[in-house]
């Protein structure tokens, strides 16, 4: 029979403790709510007045009731202690987690407060305090905070919850109370998060994994019982492999997801979907799904005739523990004595790839690791990422990985030869734009002490065998002194030029910004890092291609860079087109799916103006009526030139052919995007995501200013001025940019300082600062052989 305290604390003294990106962003997050308090120390600004206001509402009779929500915090910490304490030695690391954190917040919070105030903060101001006074942070909130995300890893969940209702009301009743302003409760909660998340990166944190008690009872339950449970050594990320047997005898692997298991909560399983490569094509909500997933790709592998292991259980035991377990044994191919890697193995491994794509299923990690040997008998494991619908892509990748592993262990000349044999040469052929060094997982990579050295040899090896040419790449010139010496000078230029421009000195400039509200300006920034993520996102849906989300992401931040050196989309464009062809999207296609993003963007930006002149009585200052005849003879210059190209094309043979395949590829990768309504809308909503990411860095840039525009007209100023910073090819619209959205603000009722400000900042934050940013990412994707 369980006790109390083992139903409240769920963590096991033997599960392997891990460093957690949620961690780090759990610092970096309080890291941001303590600046706030701090920045707002002296003076209120309007999220902090609001909050305040909201707070003073409050009736003088719910004074009393305030002050016992406020002492739930200290009555939730000394029972969690007394838990942990009565755990015994099962819990020594937890209560050790939670001293640290306690010891950490509590050196921060005196620290700060004694800095700020000169004064010890308050502890326990149930006691002698009748009239407090603010402190910055409130001491209480923060050692709370850090108590409970401390001891989170080890609490049932009713405890998890209570301990953040405690905590949220605790900033409600220490403003209300006049422990300080909420600026001040929210910054102790971040300075908790600080304190947790730096123990937790320092000494690790617990993966919330079942242990050998709970895992043979879940076993029992589903109907497979097992003994002799043993734990591998394992780098799984929040799931358990375990080793044991079943009573016949029968070596069994289950794998566990525990409940507290971090891959399988919902937000750090979509990062690490987005994120990493090895993630890129399984998407689940949860543990059970992650399990039935597994267990069907075995099931139809098994159907189709593939050497797979035996599904003995699948299922979730409890609301703890969700596991499968299939037959183990074997050796690992990466693993056999080179005499037992002989080429039959090989060409039967290979023609089993083939049955499997056969089947329409795709491995989704098949590098040597992934197969075992038993008895000269091979079978596939590990299919959690694996597909009963592959793609083409999918089929590739498969190839190309084990193809990369299996050259590492027996050289290049016999891996192809297995392969030709086993696969056939159609198939190679088809995977053959795939083997470039993005297109493999790290872990494959890994294999080869030069991965790049490898692929070139594996490369060559396999177009001499097909006598086949080897794929298109499309060549993005390097960085250079030049291109940085431009971006450098074109960030002064704009300094001289714009403030001529606009009739506004740099002084007046400085004299508004020193007056801003820079918490607001601060969030205007974090906000604005989100613009790269909608833009990946649009990227991504454009392309028909799986293409792994983060070195997307590093791209979208590259590309600032590019566009300082280049007008327009063009250079974007071509980087685009180059990091594709690194998937084996060739060059065409890669063109053209890259333009479509651009184009859907100007097709969002048309929509967005159209509604807003059309359905209201805005008036940015521009006349259109006198713009009719301009437009008039655009229009019959593009239909004229248009006109003479296709008569070129078409009477000179040379280049009907190439641009007639051109447009036949265009055309494909225009169907594949436009028969997909799914995609479409992923990328027409991606483009309009990133416009509203750009309103909003402007709307807060004027907020810092004190001055109140609607986000929706904010919206249209950013997309009236684009449209316009296109046509005037200057690199980055540098100078053009501030000049007109400074026109549109002005003509919205802005004045003329602020309207100019606002307009600074909000460039140092889409364009200036992106462009170092853009350099760092450029070494990046150039080292890591992305362009």
């Amino acid at each position: 029979m369980q006790t109390r305290g083992a139903r409240s604390l769920v963590s096991s003294p033997d599960q392997p403790r891990v460093r957690r990106a949620g961690d780090l962003t759990s610092v970096l997050g309080g890291a941001l709510l303590l600046l706030w308090a701090v920045v707002n120390r002296e003076r209120l600004d309007p999220l902090n007045r609001a909050l305040a206001d909201l707070v003073d509402v409050l009736p003088d009779w719910s004074l009393e009731p305030l002050s016992v929500v406020y002492s739930f915090g200290f009555v939730y910490g000394v029972v969690v202690l007394v838990l942990l304490l009565a755990g015994g030695r099962a819990h020594r690391d937890a209560l050790r987690d939670v001293v640290v954190a306690l010891a950490l917040a509590a050196t921060i919070g005196v620290v700060l407060v004694r800095l700020f105030h000169g004064v010890w903060p308050y502890v326990v101001p149930e006691i002698g305090i009748t009239y407090p006074e603010r402190q910055t942070p409130v001491f209480r909130i923060a050692v709370t905070t850090a108590l409970l995300v401390a001891a989170s890893p080890h609490l049932a969940r009713p405890l998890r919850r209570l301990g953040w209702t405690i905590v949220g009301l605790a900033v409600l009743a220490g403003s209300g109370l006049g422990f300080g302003l909420p600026s001040d409760a929210l910054g102790a909660v971040g300075v908790g998060l600080i304190a947790a998340g730096t123990t937790f990166l320092v000494l690790g944190a617990p993966s919330g994994l079942p242990d050998r008690a709970a895992i043979a009872d879940a076993m029992h339950r589903l109907g497979a019982p097992v003994v002799d449970l043993r734990f591998p050594p394992s780098r799984s990320w929040g799931v358990r492999p375990v080793l044991a047997t079943t009573t016949d005898g029968t070596p069994v692997l289950v794998k566990v997801y525990g409940r507290d298991a971090t891959d399988q909560q919902l937000l750090a399983k979509l990062w690490r979907t987005l994120w990493y490569r090895e993630e890129r094509r399984t998407f689940t909500f949860s543990r059970l799904q992650s399990v039935q997933h597994e267990a069907l790709v075995i099931l139809w592998a098994a159907r189709a005739g593939v050497p797979v292991p035996e599904v003995l259980t699948a299922g979730r035991a409890n609301d703890e523990i969700a596991l499968l377990a299939v037959t183990a044994g074997g050796t690992r191919l990466d693993r056999l004595p080179p005499e037992q890697l002989t080429d039959g193995l090989l060409e039967q491994l290979w023609g089993h790839v083939a049955r499997l794509h056969g089947a329409g299923i795709a491995h989704g990690s098949l590098d040597a690791s992934s197969v075992r040997v038993v008895d000269d008998r091979h079978q596939f494991h590990d299919l959690n990422a694996g597909t009963i619908s592959a793609t083409a892509a999918d089929r590739a990748r498969d190839v190309v990985e084990l193809l990369f592993s299996t050259a590492a262990l027996v050289g290049t000349d016999r891996a192809v030869a297995a392969a030709r044999t086993g696969l056939g040469d159609d198939a190679l052929v088809a995977a053959l734009p795939y083997l470039q060094l993005p297109a493999l997982d790290a872990a494959t990579r890994a294999r080869a002490d030069d991965p790049k050295a490898l692929l070139r040899e594996l490369l060559g090896t396999l177009t001499e065998a097909l006598d086949h040419d080897p794929p298109e790449r499309v060549e993005l010139r390097r960085l250079s002194p030049r291109t940085l010496v431009f971006a450098v000078l074109g960030i002064l230029a704009a300094l001289a030029i714009v403030p001529m421009g606009g009739g506004i000195d740099l002084a007046s400039v400085t004299a508004e910004l020193s007056g801003a509200t820079w918490s607001w300006l601060l969030l205007a920034w974090v906000f604005g890092q989100a613009v790269f993520v909608t833009e990946a996102t649009s990227m991504s849906f454009a392309n028909t291609a799986s293409v792994p989300f983060r070195p997307l992401i590093v791209l979208q931040i590259g590309a600032k860079f590019i566009g300082v050196a280049t007008p327009g989309v063009t250079g974007t464009v071509a980087a685009n087109a180059a990091f594709l062809s690194r998937f084996g999207v060739s060059r065409a296609a890669s063109l053209t799916q890259a333009t479509m993003d651009s184009v859907a963007g100007i097709l969002v930006e048309v929509v967005v103006l159209i509604l807003a002149f059309t359905f209201s009585d805005l008036d940015l200052g521009v006349d259109l009526a006198d713009t009719d005849l301009a437009l008039g003879r655009l229009a019959l210059m593009l239909v004229l030139v248009v006109t003479a190209a296709t008569l070129v094309v078409a009477r000179i043979q040379k280049l009907k052919a190439p641009v007639v395949g051109f447009l036949a590829t265009v055309w494909e990768a225009a169907r594949a995007v436009v028969a997909d309504p799914a995609r479409a809308l992923g990328l027409l909503g991606g483009n309009l995501a990133t416009r509203v990411v750009r309103a909003l860095v402007l709307w807060l840039a004027l907020m810092a200013l004190d001055q109140r525009l609607g986000l929706a007209l904010v919206l249209v100023v950013v997309i009236a001025t684009g449209i316009l910073q296109a046509v005037v090819p200057v690199p980055g619209g540098i100078g053009v940019s501030e000049a007109v959205m400074t026109g549109f603000l002005v003509a919205l009722g802005v004045p003329e300082a602020a309207a100019f400000a606002a307009t600074v900042a909000y460039r140092f934050v889409v364009f200036y600062l992106p462009i170092a940013q853009g350099a760092v990412a450029m070494v990046w994707l150039t080292r890591h052989d992305y362009l």
